[in-house]
């Protein structure tokens, strides 16, 4: 079921009847709220599915409202839950509340359960003031480079200028609420949820207990109107490779090699065959006196980063402090980079949600990780490997949406100078929605060209020029792009061009080798790729 879009005056925000998703709250492109929703977080960290049993909706020219119940299901975990959101415009104000309401129906262990509101990550370096639960206040920012800890505790309001004339406060009730930096977990934002970390983990919830929270967003305007603008980047694209973990088949290495893949993170299994396909090599292991001959060229990546002191024993190669799970491990190890040359660490979208809007905002967070480790001395940097989710079994993996979160990743590492982007994995990548980007970047030149508007839209010139949509609606963003003269896209695009949608996007590679169509485009269709 596709989202509902609602629009009060100059203010736009979607909305998820089957999961009760509160999604970008925004006036043109300037976004105010990533994201609200209600949660419940097993012992381990696993979110279990909404599973929504009813919804309503009611809406005029001034107000929009949508209530539902949920239930939660999974093992020991049973919980059931009301939720509404209201939204009200008044002249030169919209209010937003979003309530949670819940009752367990067994007892069980939570993380967190609640409400979970998310700050984009077009926040960053914006002054902001925190009120506290006492009543004082405290003048900070959102971080620029990735906190390793929270930036904001004891949280009962956060108000902040967004742009001239957009003030917006965002209030919480019911709990003591915080905020983290989800960069950590390559998500594009910042989190501000309950209870506080340091509070005991996980804690009871009883059969009969009820948990009640609420937020209330208020969006103040003054002489704001609506406007998308293009954001423009110059960036370098890096060596792009594969994770090798086994021998490959004469018939694999070449698939890989026509993807045009220059460099390789391999395991212990895997390095004598990567070694083979020629390029830089990168050995990821844990055992720092592992028996393999490196050219300069080449290196060790040594996990966890908190032992990175072992990489002093490795000579030739380049040594790298290397986080296999998470950018998080890296950030809360800091290794000292004057006895080491960099860092690495793997991009995963799906560690918080799962959710394909989630994931597909992942790319966004890569320059930020790249910049946070350049700005505490990494010299060089590896992303990889790069997954669309943890699941081998995930159907979107072989779907244009791998495709699109590959894009955005690539032009992430491009906008942060990030020096290799390396693929999982490289038995399957050459079938995989991966294998789409990565050839629309093969034999391309180093310096690109991207302009965008997070996390709805991308495009990328780098030989070919590439335009995504990854949002579920369509869209002639195209108009703002500089691909033609602004009058001859007045009625469509008239370039020539090729358009690989969810709908055709197993015959990609059959579309790039084909005629280009010259039919105008007057709309990018929902989460598709135009390329010329």
């Amino acid at each position: 079921m596709n989202p509902i879009h609602v629009r009060l005056g100059e203010v736009e925000f979607d909305f998820e009847p089957s999961s009760g998703y509160l999604r970008y709250v925004r006036i043109g492109s300037v976004e105010l709220i990533r994201g609200i929703y209600g949660a419940v977080r097993k012992a381990d960290w696993g979110t279990p599915t909404n599973r929504m049993t009813s919804t309503g909706q009611q809406s005029s020219n001034k107000t929009w409202k949508a209530n539902w119940t949920a239930r939660v299901a999974e093992g020991d975990v049973q919980f059931d839950w009301k939720g509404s959101v209201s939204a009200i415009l008044t002249e030169n104000r919209v209010e937003i509340e979003y309530e949670f309401e819940g009752e367990g129906k067994s007892d069980f262990k939570s993380n967190r359960t609640g409400i979970c509101v998310l700050h984009p990550r077009s926040h960053q370096g914006l002054k902001c003031e925190v009120e506290h639960n006492h009543g004082e206040c405290d003048q900070v920012s959102f971080p620029t480079s990735i906190k390793p800890d929270q930036p904001f505790k004891d949280v009962k309001a956060i108000s902040l200028d967004v742009e001239t004339g957009i003030h917006v406060r965002t209030e919480f009730f019911g709990e003591v609420f915080e905020t983290e930096d989800q960069r950590n977990y390559s998500d594009a934002s910042y989190k501000t949820y309950s209870r506080p970390q340091e509070w005991q983990k996980p804690f009871d919830i009883k059969t009969g207990e009820t948990i009640h929270q609420r937020v209330k967003v208020v969006i103040d305007l003054s002489e704001v109107k609506s406007e998308t603008q293009l954001q423009a980047h110059q960036g370098k694209l890096p060596l792009l490779g594969a994770f090798v973990d086994r021998a490959l088949s004469e018939s694999e290495a070449d698939n890989l090699k026509s993807l045009g893949l220059n460099c390789w993170l391999a395991g212990a299994n895997g390095i004598e065959q990567a070694k083979k396909l020629g390029g830089p090599v990168f050995l990821q292991t844990e055992v720092a006196s592992f028996p393999v001959e490196l050219s300069p060229n080449d290196g060790i990546c040594l996990a966890p980063p908190n032992e990175w002191q072992k990489l002093n024993r490795i000579r030739g190669g380049k040594r790298l402090a290397t986080a296999t799970w998470a950018f998080m491990q890296l950030n809360g190890s800091r290794p000292a980079y004057d006895e080491i040359e960099g860092s690495a660490w793997s991009v995963r979208p799906d560690i918080h949600l799962s959710d394909t809007l989630t994931c597909l905002e992942g790319g966004w967070t890569v320059q930020d990780q790249l910049r946070t480790a350049q700005g505490f001395g990494s010299k060089t940097n590896l992303i990889g490997p790069i997954e669309f989710s943890k699941d081998p079994a995930d159907p979107r993996r072989d779907t244009i949406e791998s495709a699109l979160f590959a894009l955005g990743v690539i032009a992430g590492a491009a906008k942060g100078k990030a020096d290799y982007a390396i693929f999982a994995d490289a038995t399957r990548l050459p079938h995989s929605g991966f294998a789409l980007a990565l050839e629309l970047f093969n034999e391309s030149p180093s310096e690109i060209e991207i302009h965008e508007w997070e996390p709805f839209f991308l495009m990328i010139r780098a030989g070919r020029t590439v335009l995504a949509n990854f949002s579920w609606e369509p869209t002639d963003l195209y108009k703002l792009c500089p691909i033609d003269r602004p009058e001859n896209m007045e009625n469509g695009m008239r370039n020539a061009y090729r358009l690989i949608t969810a709908n055709n996007f197993e015959r990609w590679s059959e579309i790039l080798a084909g005629p280009e169509s010259h039919n105008p485009l007057t709309m990018i269709p929902p989460r598709s790729i135009v390329v010329m």
